[in-house]
């Protein structure tokens, strides 16, 4: 939190960028999710693996279908990253998107 010069801040990340909320903005915020997302749990892990990915790659580790994030991908539906004819996806992003999109996704253990 941040409160040298004014309220009292809170900063989230989100991407690369960062959203500043002052405490009882966010207090309401957090209220306000669990109201929209009753089903979450309330310590569901963030992800922070920034490896990026084909299709290929996020669906051996999420469970769910490549086509599904390629389709995603076309449609906008999820974040993802593109080299030409190449789409490829931060894993992070994938994995949240795909929690958000379908639900909770269960990590595959990888050796």
């Amino acid at each position: 939190m941040i409160g040298k010069t004014g309220p009292a801040m809170v900063l989230i990340p989100i991407g690369h960028d960062y959203l500043a909320l002052p405490q009882e903005q966010f207090q309401e915020a957090l209220k306000r999710g669990r109201e929209l997302m009753p089903n979450q749990l309330p310590n569901t892990p963030v992800h922070t693996d920034d490896r990026i990915v084909d299709a290929e790659g996020a669906a051996a580790i999420t469970g769910v279908p490549a086509t599904w994030f390629l389709e995603q991908a076309r449609q906008e539906g999820i974040p993802h990253l593109r080299f030409g004819k190449y789409v490829r996806f931060r894993l992070s992003e994938a994995l949240e998107a795909a929690m958000v999109r379908r639900g909770t996704v269960q990590l595959r253990r990888t050796a």
